[in-house]
C-alpha cells in the first residue's frame, strides 16, 4: 500500500511524504519532500516481520544506516550506527546477575553503560559515562501507584515522581518533586479508557502550564483536540477525518501559531 501526504494551503497542494507499506503493514519506504534535496529511507524486515536494516538516502548517497539483531524473547540484542558507511556507534544487550545492561560502544571504548536491576521489589538503574556514575534511578511499585526516584552524584539534589494509576492501568496523576518540593503537578481523566481531559500545572514556569481537551469517534479515532495554555490562550488545535477503513483521510489545525491542512491519499495496489 502507497500512502501520499498532502499540504493543502491557500488552494494550492504540495506533496509532502510518501510511505510504501508491505503486506504485512510494514512501511519499507519513505520520502521526505519538506527537506531539500528529498530524503529517502528504506526498511528491511526479516521473516519474523523485525526490522533489521533502515537506510536514510539523501541526493542519491546513503548517509546513515542502522542495523538490528534481536535475541531470543524477540528483543534487539544489538543496534550498529554507521555514518557514511563507517561505523560510528554499537549498543549491545547484556544479560547480568540481577537483570540486564545496555553498553554502548565507539570506536570499541565503552562510552556509557546503564544498568537494570529488575529482579526485585525496589527497580534500580544505574547509568555511566566512560566508567563513571552519574545517575541511579529506583523505582517502587504499590498497587495503582508507583514512585521513581533520581539521585544525581554529588549532592546536587534528587528529582522524585509519583504517579497513580486507576484500576485499568491508565495514568491518572503524575506529581515532579525536586528536593521534596512540588514543582509540576498533571492529571488525565478518561472515558472508555480514552483521555478526555489532560491538564499541566508547572509551578517553576507557568508559560508551561496547558489544558487539553480530546474527542473521539464512535471507532476510537482521535477526531479533535484542543490546548489551552495558563493564560487561557488557544495554542494549539486539530480536526481528523478518518475513511471507513479507520484511516486518516484529512487534517486541518494550529500549530506553533500556524494553521495547516493536510490530506492523505492511499493506492492499495502497491505493495
Amino acid at each position: 500500500m502507497k500512502q501520499t501526504t498532502l499540504s493543502i494551503l491557500n488552494d494550492e497542494t504540495t506533496l509532502l511524504e510518501e510511505r510504501i507499506y508491505d503486506e504485512n503493514n510494514n512501511i519499507i519506504y519513505r520520502s521526505d519532500f519538506t527537506v531539500r534535496p528529498s530524503e529517502e529511507t528504506n526498511y528491511t524486515y526479516n521473516d519474523e516481520n523485525q526490522l533489521i536494516r533502515e537506510e536514510l538516502v539523501i541526493g542519491g548517497l546513503m548517509c546513515d544506516s542502522h542495523e538490528f539483531e534481536y535475541n531470543e524473547e524477540a528483543v534487539v540484542a544489538e543496534h550498529r550506527h554507521f555514518i557514511n558507511g563507517e561505523l560510528y556507534e554499537k549498543v549491545v544487550l547484556e544479560p547480568t546477575e540481577f537483570g540486564h545492561q545496555f553498553r554502548t560502544f565507539q570506536e570499541d571504548e565503552e562510552v556509557h553503560r546503564s544498568e537494570h536491576d529488575t529482579k526485585s521489589q525496589i527497580i534500580t538503574e544505574r547509568y555511566y559515562e566512560y566508567g563513571e556514575l552519574y545517575e541511579t534511578h529506583s523505582l517502587i511499585k504499590d498497587a495503582n501507584s508507583q514512585t521513581s526516584e533520581v539521585i544525581t552524584p554529588g549532592g546536587q539534589g534528587s528529582m522524585k515522581r509519583v504517579e497513580i494509576s486507576d484500576e485499568f492501568g491508565n495514568l491518572v496523576e503524575q506529581s515532579i518533586y525536586i528536593s521534596e518540593e512540588l514543582i509540576q503537578y498533571w492529571k488525565c481523566s478518561y472515558t472508555n479508557k480514552l483521555p478526555q481531559l489532560v491538564a499541566l500545572q508547572d509551578f517553576q514556569n507557568t508559560t508551561n502550564s496547558y489544558t487539553a481537551h480530546y474527542e473521539y469517534d464512535e471507532n476510537g479515532n482521535l477526531i479533535s483536540k484542543e490546548k489551552i495554555n495558563g493564560q487561557n490562550q488557544l495554542i494549539e488545535s486539530e480536526q481528523t477525518r478518518f475513511n471507513d477503513n479507520n484511516q486518516v483521510v484529512e487534517t486541518a489545525g494550529i500549530r506553533n501559531a500556524k494553521k495547516y491542512h493536510q490530506r492523505f491519499d492511499y493506492d492499495v495496489e502497491i505493495t
